[in-house]
């Protein structure tokens, strides 16, 4: 049942609080999905996906290492992009996406990696 995927990595997502496992768990629910090809319900499943999205976001509020969090906004924005047509306001995404960066991802003395994920996450999104 694809919506026992879903809750299986949500509940990963929630549980883990190292990053490297989340964004693996999210590759796996995306090749899933891609695999099975089901015509969903949206009044059935979006509030799943809103739910993923959530954890997802809530990821990126922690602290983890520079390249896991480039890693983390890149599956952010690929979510945001492929599973955008289930949620009703499609506009909140991208403002949840943004409103969710830390402004010190953008400091100097931060990562290059990080402000590559955020473009590649975004453009993700905006195609």
């Amino acid at each position: 049942n694809i919506l026992d995927i879903y809750s299986f990595c949500n509940t990963v997502i929630k549980l883990h609080t190292f990053s490297e496992v989340k964004v693996k768990t999210l590759d796996l629910l995306f090749i899933s999905i891609d695999k099975l090809d089901i015509c969903f319900d949206t009044n059935d499943i979006s509030s799943t996906y809103k739910e993923l999205l959530n954890s997802l976001q809530n990821a990126l509020k922690q602290k983890h290492c520079d390249t896991v969090k480039d890693k983390e906004l890149v599956v952010l924005g690929y979510f945001a992009k492929r599973y955008q047509y289930l949620i009703k306001q499609h506009k909140d995404l991208q403002l949840l996406f943004v409103r969710n960066l830390d402004p010190e991802l953008f400091k100097p003395k931060k990562s290059q990696h990080i402000i590559c994920g955020f473009f590649t996450g975004f453009s993700y999104f905006c195609e």
